[in-house]
């Protein structure tokens, strides 16, 4: 039969994802990096109302979207579904149409930063962004049937609330997948 295709180097994957994802994954890297090494202090990139509006520290509304953490377990599957959902969404539901792509993700940022504000005590919303990009993913892909680790099927359109309930049952919050 035909030789299999090589492997792509790290630098041809990188490469080879659509902007907005190559974009968003590089500066969740990168602000993961810079606080594990100390560069950079997290709570200067956190969303702080009063920071932004009463010293336009505007930067927090773009850098408060990128910290996941710092690097753990949680950090690599926020990663792992930062590319696999946004990736898929972008090359194929706004496939040429990265404007429109960032304009989704810039709408749903903003409505995540009023509730924010309006709750209060929400520093950073990346995890938030991420189920709200997995939802779209969800509603585009909704017949998709994924496997929940082997043990069983969910179709797409379920997906996001299996993750809310997968988070509440190890101990967490859903506060942020809601918002």
């Amino acid at each position: 039969g035909p030789a299999a295709a090589p492997m792509a180097t790290p630098e041809e994957w990188y490469r080879s994802l659509p902007p907005v994802t190559r974009g968003y994954m590089t500066s969740a890297v990168a602000a993961t990096l810079t606080v594990q090494l100390g560069l950079l202090d997290p709570s200067l990139m956190h969303l702080d109302f009063p920071s932004i509006f009463g010293s336009l520290e505007l930067w927090r509304l773009l850098t408060n979207f990128t910290f996941f953490g710092t690097f753990s377990f949680p950090f690599v599957m926020s990663l792992f579904f930062l590319i696999r959902y946004t990736k898929e969404l972008e090359a194929k539901r706004f496939e040429g149409r990265t404007a429109d792509f960032l304009w989704a993700m810039a709408i749903m940022g903003a409505v995540q930063a009023v509730v924010a504000y309006v709750l209060g005590g929400l520093p950073f919303l990346s995890q938030a962004m991420l189920s709200a990009i997995v939802y779209v993913w969800s509603r585009e892909f909704a017949d998709t049937v994924l496997s929940v680790f082997g043990l069983f099927n969910v179709q797409g359109f379920y997906w996001p609330w299996v993750l809310v309930a997968l988070r509440v049952l190890m101990g967490g919050s859903p506060v942020l997948d809601l918002v």
